[in-house]
């Protein structure tokens, strides 16, 4: 998506910006919260005796950040896209993630 910012207008390219400094403090919490449990989790699957129903708890609430995050970052594009002209929206999608 930096990519392909930069063909849009200065002012443009100022109120992506903002969208993402919006969303950032909160998905940089979630991303770490999901670190966090990710590592607990591996943790836990290398003691000798395997603790199942806290895994499965773990589980759980990895799932639940990681579509949090989704979520969020979903909402964001949404939002930057509300910004854009359509052909701006296409050179968007085509700059995405694969």
């Amino acid at each position: 998506m930096m990519q392909g910012m930069r063909q849009l207008p200065e002012e443009q390219r100022q109120q992506v910006r903002e969208k993402m400094q919006h969303y950032a403090p909160q998905l940089r919490e979630l991303a770490e919260r999901n670190r966090q449990e990710f590592q607990a989790i591996q943790q836990k699957m290398l003691l000798p005796e395997l603790p199942r129903r806290e895994l499965e708890a773990d589980f759980a609430r990895q799932r639940e950040l990681q579509g949090r995050m989704q979520a969020m970052n979903q909402q964001m594009l949404l939002d930057i896209a509300g910004l854009l002209t359509p052909p701006q929206r296409a050179e968007l999608l085509k700059a995405g993630p694969r």
